[in-house]
């Protein structure tokens, strides 16, 4: 398997993500190829959404100053988070722990790194129904069937730093079910799912870097994948009474309430 970062110019609010990608593509002389994946961060489709809000434009309310205050944030970001976020389950200090969409994530997705000055950047909208597009849209132009990841960036509990995960996926299944296959002692496999998703979103997170870097999308060639006609977001998903820091989570808190 092979990864190629692909520097893209400076995104602004309603560019052609794709034109860029093939721009960036042609100057690198390369030429995509049926089953190639392309890896996008999250942030380079919001800016093409236009998914960016004005911080001064946005008042907080009382809970957005109370959580603001508690966890060291701008009352005006704090505001925007709540908004985002389907449930605000905690914070440390920087960060709220939010629940979005049925992923556990920080500040609900919303970010102001490498966001234009005064602005925060959203997290994407309606990510799977992107990724197909931009995946249809490679074959109308190229003639390649490709797949398709937005690639996002998060925090793993006990673990310093952050790691990428596959927000969607178009074109192959992100989700290999491994449960009743045999391990090397002819043991039953029960519980295992090997997530090649998150895999490649992590390797192609680690090019993408974190800072000033410009690779907004890698090109991932040789995967282990097999390409398919379906997009993917849900799917990634385990309900929350399933999930083992989820799970654990909301008794904990559960039972304070009755505390």
């Amino acid at each position: 398997m092979r990864l190629i970062p692909l520097k893209i110019r400076v995104l602004h609010p309603g560019d052609d993500l794709l034109e860029a990608v093939l721009e960036a593509l042609k100057e690198g002389n390369l030429k995509l190829r049926d089953g190639d994946v392309l890896a996008v961060s999250s942030k380079a489709v919001s800016i093409a959404q236009k998914r960016l809000a004005k911080l001064e434009d946005v008042k907080p309310g009382d809970e957005a100053l109370k959580l603001a205050s508690m966890y060291d944030l701008e009352p005006n970001f704090a505001e925007i988070v709540l908004r985002e976020a389907d449930r605000v389950l905690g914070g440390a200090r920087g960060a709220l722990l939010t629940l979005k969409d049925g992923t556990l994530t920080a500040n609900a997705g919303v970010d102001q790194k490498n966001a234009p000055s005064g602005y925060a950047v959203l997290p994407p909208k309606d990510p799977a129904d992107f990724s197909r597009k931009i995946r249809v849209e490679v074959f109308k132009r190229t003639g390649k069937k490709v797949a398709v990841m937005i690639v996002d960036s998060r925090v793993t509990p006990l673990r310093m730093g952050t790691v990428g995960y596959a927000l969607a996926v178009s074109g192959f299944k992100p989700v290999v079910d491994l449960r009743f296959k045999r391990d090397l002692f002819g043991r039953k496999v029960r519980i295992t799912r090997h997530s090649v998703a998150d895999d490649l979103s992590s390797a192609a997170h680690l090019l993408m870097g974190e800072t000033d870097e410009r690779n907004a999308v890698v090109l991932i060639r040789d995967a282990p994948i097999d390409l398919v006609d379906e997009e993917f977001d849900s799917s990634m998903n385990i309900k929350p009474e399933e999930c083992l820091f989820m799970s654990s989570l909301l008794k904990k808190l559960e039972e304070g309430k009755e505390g």
